[in-house]
């Protein structure tokens, strides 16, 4: 694998080489060359003397034979250990042991194997979710988080042929890049993305499809569906009976929220509308109540979790945490005095990096200063620039559609960049500023190496500096800060209004309110304008920069459970001027009684300060953290202040790692769901309750049958029989028929779902401790149908296995045909 994968990435950048035209961009492709060939190459097409005159800045020189070779492999100036980090390295660097399939995955899908346990304990958790529920979903980028919306909408749709789902992304990247995936896959070939800049006709067509059940993922933006979508969401989640539906078909099953850690920190105050879906998704409920949510990221803090939890929390709930970090990269970081010692280390950095590399900054002024630096004066022209100010829907696609096919090597961004989109060959991640959080940093080193190749995290910023005084800047003011960490600090503390202009803005707001009724319990609904302009405003910052504020200020209510927000009807430019709110405290709604108007303001602002306090002392610890790379495994310490409960080991490729000869870890295994649902009506097998034991015939292939047809979804087996016993439940017709290695059930790593199960221990296994296991799930689930499929007159502790392991008489395995035959379709 190492040798093709090699091969591959080779001749990957001799054909990008041949398609460059500009010195800068050949040389730093010929430097990647050399370093794939271990440090020396023959170009691919003779050096033009403009190129030859470049070698030295790229850091490479002639030799007599005509072939370049690497002669600055000391990089430790730009930041330590770099030049180690750099060295070619073949071999795959998965990291996490996969887990074998299910009969379910086998039928449904093409893969033959799940990527990890965690990848395979939650496509089953979210197979069996009852109705109404919600899951919460954490597992490492390129871990396989978008079967757990393929999978279920695949399994629905075979009992209800229009289900179907929404799926929602922060970014049209995103949504474009599942479409395209999901092109791909029988059964569901007819998904769509949607978005602001779809024409309105092509619109309309993809809505009336999904609403007849012909589309079976809709991958849509909040905005888009707060906006357009709406009424024909509203619609396909009512009954397929119920009049509203004008005789379609479609019938929403659904809600996925893809990247869902953004609706804690971007619903603050960037993209507010992340912070409405509760109440959207609440509304669909109202229409159809089995309607299942799942919120899908890879990196969620406490600080995302417990939003997540308060939002979505109301039915059926259940989380899985993988609690394991990518280990693919190579990764080092430095901090300078200045600017200027910081950016002439980028551009050597830069000059150097393997390629495709993303270069990410904080803010959008640095991004273009960066562009513009190394297409006018670095001679770039394979680079792009991608940040929140290009608003052409139209520029940014193809931006990402020519980073997709390889036409671009470098792309500068600020961090909705690449936003989940599945480039697998990413090489070079660089942060030529700090992260405001562990996670931010997390996520965007995330983008390289999701080929489960060689990849390399670098970060260079600038650090505060001791000195007396102010410094910096306020949010509201505009000019540059002073160091990288002044800026991180900032950005943790973004979107916190000052309690003064928070109660002119709210009062504000008020005064133009229209009453909207009241609802069912009582409270007073608004519909408050957007546009409402505090006193004193300066008249240069209204429009939308003042409406950004007004929507921070009503989720910042919202988190401290003083309003609801509600979804807005749908307007054509999906930018709604008004939003719709439920009040729950009315204390906020009368100025003029001081006290009970300052206590609610003061509860308000009190936990306003608890949320600045948690993300600035994440933002210090993240400081310490990368401060502390030398002595520390950078993705250790960072990934602890994501992931609290987690106990990754030292990643073997940072520089404390390399300093104290730690190697990168293998065979890891992440973890699993702690919980089951609670059992499904719909599965009544043809066996008695409790344990009954089998005696084995012989031939395993008949035995499967013969489960099967008795109900069981579920076999407990030795993990080296899990593929063979997968591939013969998929020739039944099961609905689920997991399998799962007895390892870990007998160790009790994890929870079997709530299945009637069977359980298969090798002929010459001492059956002990299956016995005893087996107790303690029959009595903690005693309404379930459990099997064992093992001698009865095998010894247990001196005793007949049968004495001691039903309450049953033992069958012999035939008699499960009889079971079929006598009670087909009865249960008992």
């Amino acid at each position: 694998m190492a040798d093709a994968w090699l091969q591959e990435t080779l001749e990957t950048t001799k054909t990008r080489y041949l398609a460059a035209r500009t010195p800068a961009d050949r040389m730093v492709l010929l430097r990647e060359l050399a370093r794939l060939s271990g440090g020396r190459a023959l170009p691919p097409a003779q050096l033009m003397p403009s190129e030859t005159e470049t070698l030295a800045r790229f850091g490479l020189a002639a030799t007599a034979d005509g072939a370049i070779r690497i002669v600055d492999e000391d990089l430790s100036d730009i930041a330590p250990g770099l030049d180690a980090a750099l060295r070619i390295d073949a071999s795959p660097r998965g990291g996490v042991s996969p887990a074998p399939s299910d009969a379910v995955l086998l039928r449904l899908t093409p893969h033959d194997r799940y990527r990890s346990r965690a990848q395979k304990s939650a496509i089953q958790t979210a197979l069996t979710a009852p109705d109404g529920s919600s899951l919460m979903v954490s597992m490492p980028t390129g871990a396989g988080k978008s079967l757990l919306f393929q999978a279920p909408v695949l399994l629905w749709r075979e009992s209800v042929p229009g289900a179907c789902a929404v799926v929602i992304v922060p970014t049209i990247a995103l949504a474009e890049d599942h479409e395209r995936t999901l092109r791909g896959m029988p059964g569901l070939e007819a998904s769509r993305a949607m978005s602001g800049s779809t024409p309105l006709a092509q619109r309309e067509e993809i809505l009336a499809n999904f609403r007849n059940g012909d589309i079976p993922i809709l991958l849509l933006s909040p905005e888009a569906a707060f906006g357009a979508a709406r009424p024909d969401l509203l619609q396909t989640a009512c009954a397929l009976s119920a009049p509203e539906k004008y005789g379609q078909r479609g019938l929403l099953s659904a809600v996925f929220v893809d990247e869902a850690h953004i609706i804690e920190s971007w619903g603050r105050s960037f993209r507010p509308d992340f912070q409405r879906l509760p109440a959207f998704i609440g509304e669909l409920r109202t229409r159809n109540p089995a309607l299942r949510t799942v919120l899908l990221s890879a990196t969620l803090t406490p600080a995302s979790q417990s939003v997540l939890r308060a939002d979505y929390g109301s039915g059926p709930w259940g989380e899985i945490h993988a609690r394991t970090p990518r280990y693919q990269f190579d990764l080092s970081a430095a901090d300078f005095s200045d600017q200027s010692e910081r950016d002439a280390a980028l551009y050597r950095l830069i000059d150097r990096a393997p390629r495709p590399a993303v270069v990410y900054t904080t803010r959008v002024e640095d991004a273009d200063r960066l562009h513009d630096r190394l297409t006018q004066e670095g001679g770039y022209e394979r680079v792009a620039l991608f940040t929140g100010a290009i608003s052409d829907a139209k520029a940014r696609r193809e931006i990402v559609e020519r980073w997709a096919a390889g036409d671009l090597d470098l792309v500068i961004a600020t961090s909705a960049f690449g936003l989940g989109v599945d480039k697998a060959d990413v090489r070079t991640v660089i942060h030529a500023c700090l992260p405001e959080s562990a996670a931010r940093w997390y996520q965007e080193v995330g983008r390289a190496a999701r080929d489960g190749y060689q990849g390399l995290g670098v970060t260079l910023w600038t650090r505060k500096m001791d000195r007396a005084g102010p410094r910096g800047r306020s949010v509201d003011e505009v000019g540059r800060y002073e160091s990288d960490e002044d800026d991180a600090a900032s950005m943790a503390g973004n979107g916190w209004l000052s309690a003064e202009l928070a109660e002119a803005r709210w009062i504000a707001l008020l005064k133009g309110a229209i009453s909207d009724g009241r609802d069912s319990h009582g409270a007073l609904r608004l519909v408050l304008p957007l546009d409402a302009a505090r006193d004193g405003l300066d008249p240069r910052y209204t429009g939308e920069r003042n409406r950004g504020w007004n929507r921070s200020l009503l989720n910042l209510m919202q988190r401290q459970s003083v309003l609801t927000i509600e979804a807005e009807a749908p307007r054509e430019d999906e930018t709604p001027k008004h939003w719709r709110a439920t009040i729950l405290r009315d204390e906020v709604l009368n100025p003029q009684d001081a006290s009970a108007w300052s206590q609610a303001w003061a509860r308000i602002f009190a936990g306003r300060d608890q949320e600045a306090s948690r993300a600035r002392a994440e933002l210090r610890a993240f400081v310490t953290a990368m401060q502390r790379q030398d002595r520390d495994c950078l993705l250790r310490s960072a990934y602890r202040l994501i992931e609290p409960d987690a106990a990754p080991v030292a990643c073997g490729r940072c520089e404390a790692c390399r300093r104290q000869g730690v190697s990168p870890p293998g065979g890891l295994r992440s973890d699993v769901a702690r919980f089951a649902w609670p059992p499904a009506e719909t599965l009544r097998p043809i066996l008695p309750r409790g344990v009954i034991l089998v005696a084995p015939e012989g031939s395993q292939d008949r035995l499967i049958g013969r489960l099967a047809r008795v109900g069981i979804e579920q076999i407990v087996a030795p993990e080296a029989e899990a593929p063979d016993i997968a591939a013969a439940l998929a020739a039944h017709p099961v609905q689920y028929g997991f399998v799962q290695p007895a390892e870990d059930w007998l160790r009790r790593d994890g929870v079997l779902p709530d299945l009637p199960t069977a359980f298969l221990p090798p002929a010459l296994s001492t059956l002990g401790p299956w016995v005893r296991e087996l107790e303690r799930l029959a009595n903690a689930r005693p309404h379930q149908h459990l099997i064992l499929v093992a001698d009865p007159a095998s010894r247990v502790d001196g005793r007949a296995l049968h004495q001691i392991a039903s309450q049953h008489a033992p069958y012999d395995e035939a008699i499960l045909d009889e079971f079929f035959v006598a009670f087909q379709g009865t249960g008992i």
